[in-house]
């Protein structure tokens, strides 16, 4: 409150003031609060005192409580160029900096998406917000004549008790046990209306145009609502339309772009629009956010959809999706004058070809470097594009955070990605044709921290001729282990997958990695960071020995001979291990005693040779002998062929709490030395009808060697 003040008498103002009085003679804290209250703008007043709407401990969604202020007139802009988001944005910072807000959720890009309010914070609004706001729950009767009213309980109260004169604002109709839409056609000034997951609702009657003081509209994942009247074109007001999750919806979407004063279109997953988008939407001239953008198929010549070229003057913000561009026919025409990359406020784009692919190489290529968007972009998602190779904007987008290139799969190698210092997430995913990313030295020269200095998750998934980094001069006569000593060190990534990439072989060490999940790839990536940390090659500024940080390891169909048998020594920090498609686990467990650290839990997955469960004394002396195994809390075991019998070893592991066995169908009887461990909290079991029976609560045979165990669940049945 007193940040903004620099005079001093202002700060004694406050202190000679008597609401310390009352502080002191309530023992509350409440006329503080009240005094900051007081303190705040009469528009931060009003933006305030409408979160009262909501009951305690809600999660606020950022955007949509801006959207609502908006449709009630709260947000005014002093300059013409700053739009009305922009001002709700500022009146969330400010009451963040009064700490009237709190436990904030960013999204990817840094910024604020959710929020909540303290209870006290929530008593002081309830207090202040008059009966003009009212929550209307099992606590608190109804009063007559509310502005604004939200419901937040289920209940048959009846709408006969709201002036519809006066009413302003009608949130939580959902939770109206039965309700008649077209009873509230009667609250025709209303300006914000939220009918939001409204199962009962099939349709509106054609009478809705006559509301047309909306301002907002929120009928997202209405699930049952099939049609929408033409009569909503009369709404020329309304500035926010939310259909998000309208599955069956359908209506003529050409009355949108009769919606004049439209700023904030979702319609993601809305059946209306899955064919195209309607003509005339450069009519939208207030137009700040579109989810979705769906280019049609113009075959039907007596349907005509919308060309890429109307979004040329929307100065969009957060996130667009543009899917369906394997119809684009005429490409210069169409995107010329798409000019994405004019659109700053555009945080995440997605551009999506669509599986059934009608483009041509050529044309895709053509298309996507149209589709350059401005440097200032956050998030990019290309999908099934099948061009042969990507344009060189791509590396150019230093600003971007997260990077996903899916089903491109025709694309042979990605331009040099190493420039994009901001670039947090990695994922390359579906790409069969993919080979390599060129690699530029030149780039990653300049000092030791810029290759991907910012890159924290790395996903390499189904890329079955990808073969890493590669210098794009050497393409062709590389040799694998010249190219992997040229490259640099990942500084900071701390989470990777990589899962049926067999080729993969040229990349650079991850010594710092934190989970690593390998399935069905070559060990060599795994194999040159573990060289890395015995020749120093990998030393980071602390000197933490090369995957000393590593929490979790997935290892699944992978070649573990083809490792060194101490390569584990290093894992001191490794609490989860996944273990999967292995013929045996003697070769694992081998490598498992070099392991410093005490593992937590331990999964395995797809065991095929059982023998050594139950046979060879070796294997059970040489579990027992694995130190790492003594601190396991919880084992989880998924069996590829059903088991007579449990392992006996288990029973050794005493620090034991979680034991989950699945596809144990056969299992006749379960180990006696289960009554050993004591510290056992929970076992579940996947079997038979049989082994129900046995294990049985005070009857069954098996019962006695469980009967300690507070939880047993048995083929999804507690006993």
């Amino acid at each position: 409150m007193l940040k903004s003040k620099m005079e001093e008498n202002n700060w004694e103002s406050i202190l000679d003031d008597d609401f310390w009085k009352l502080y002191e003679s309530n023992n509350s804290i409440m006329p503080v609060l009240k005094l900051s209250y007081d303190h705040l703008s009469f528009e931060l007043r009003q933006c305030f005192a409408y979160c009262s709407l909501y009951a305690k401990n809600w999660r606020y969604d950022k955007d949509d409580l801006i959207e609502l202020w908006m449709a009630q007139g709260f947000l005014d802009s002093q300059n013409e160029k700053q739009c009305l988001e922009d001002v709700g944005q500022q009146y969330v910072c400010v009451l963040l900096m009064r700490s009237f807000l709190q436990d904030v959720e960013m999204n990817e890009f840094g910024e604020i998406k959710y929020f909540k309010i303290h209870n006290l914070v929530h008593d002081l609004l309830q207090s202040v917000a008059s009966s003009d706001y009212q929550l209307y729950n099992e606590r608190r009767k109804m009063v007559a004549t509310p502005m604004h009213v939200s419901f937040d309980c289920d209940s048959n109260c009846s709408l006969d008790l709201l002036n519809a004169n006066r009413l302003r604002t009608m949130l939580g109709i959902q939770r109206l046990l039965e309700i008649n839409p077209s009873s509230l056609l009667d609250f025709k000034c209303l300006r914000s209306l939220n009918l939001s997951e409204s199962l009962n609702i099939k349709d509106l009657p054609n009478s809705v145009g006559k509301m047309k003081h909306l301002r907002y509209l929120n009928l997202s994942h209405c699930e049952n609502l099939t049609s929408l009247p033409n009569s909503v074109s009369n709404l020329v007001n309304l500035q926010t339309l939310k259909l998000m999750g309208c599955y069956t919806l359908r209506f003529s979407i050409d009355c949108v772009p009769k919606l004049v004063s439209l700023r904030h279109l979702h319609i993601n997953n809305c059946k209306a629009f899955e064919c195209g988008m309607p003509i005339g939407l450069e009519k939208l001239n207030a137009l700040q956010s579109l989810s979705d953008f769906r280019v049609g198929n113009d075959i039907d010549k007596e349907r005509k959809y919308a060309k890429l070229n109307e979004l040329k003057e929307f100065n969009l913000r957060h996130e667009l999706s543009i899917e369906n561009l394997n119809l684009v026919r005429e490409v210069e025409e169409e995107s010329k004058d798409v000019n994405l990359k004019v659109k700053k406020n555009l945080k995440s784009l997605r551009l999506d070809w669509g599986r059934a692919t009608e483009s041509r190489n050529s044309d895709s290529l053509q298309l996507l470097e149209k589709l350059c968007p401005h440097p200032s972009l956050k998030q990019l998602t290309v999908e099934d594009y099948p061009g042969l190779r990507f344009p060189g904007w791509l590396s150019s987008l230093t600003n971007l955070v997260d990077l996903k290139l899916d089903g491109c799969g025709n694309c042979q190698y990605l331009p040099s990605l190493e420039a994009l210092v901001s670039l947090k997430t990695l994922c390359i995913w579906n790409m069969d044709d993919l080979e390599y990313i060129c690699y530029n030295k030149g780039c990653s020269s300049l000092h030791k921290t810029s290759f991907f200095p910012s890159l924290k998750d790395m996903n390499f998934s189904d890329c079955e001729n990808f073969r890493g980094w590669q210098r794009e001069a050497d393409v062709n006569n590389v040799i694998d282990n010249e190219m992997h000593r040229s490259l640099p060190p990942f500084p900071c990534l701390s989470y990777i997958i990589i899962q049926d990439c067999p080729n993969l072989s040229s990349m650079p060490t991850f010594s710092l990695v934190e989970r690593l999940v390998l399935k069905n790839c070559s060990t060599k990536p795994l194999l040159d960071t573990v060289k890395a940390s015995i020749s120093g090659s990998s030393a980071t500024q602390d000197s933490c020995p090369s995957l000393s940080k590593l929490e979790y390891l997935g290892f699944q169909d992978m070649d573990v001979e083809a490792l060194p048998e101490e390569w584990m020594r290093n894992l001191t920090s490794l609490k989860n291990l996944s273990i999967g498609g292995l013929s045996s686990l003697v070769s694992m467990f081998r490598h498992m005693r070099h392991l410093p650290a005490e593992l937590e839990q331990v999964t395995f997955q797809g065991i095929n040779n059982l023998n050594p469960w139950s046979v060879d004394e070796g294997f059970s002396t040489q579990c027992q002998a694995v130190q790492c195994l003594h601190s396991l809390q919880t084992i989880n075991i998924l069996f590829s062929e059903n088991p007579r019998t449990l392992p006996d070893w288990i029973c050794d592991l005493q620090s034991l709490q979680f034991i989950v066995i699945h596809n144990c169908q056969n299992l006749e009887s379960l180990p006696d030395g289960l009554q050993r461990l004591v510290n056992l909290q929970s076992l579940q079991l996947n079997g038979d009808l049989l082994l129900l029976q046995r294990c049985e609560r005070g009857r069954g045979s098996e019962w006695p060697k469980i009967s300690h165990i507070p939880s047993i669940w048995i083929n999804g049945y507690q006993i």
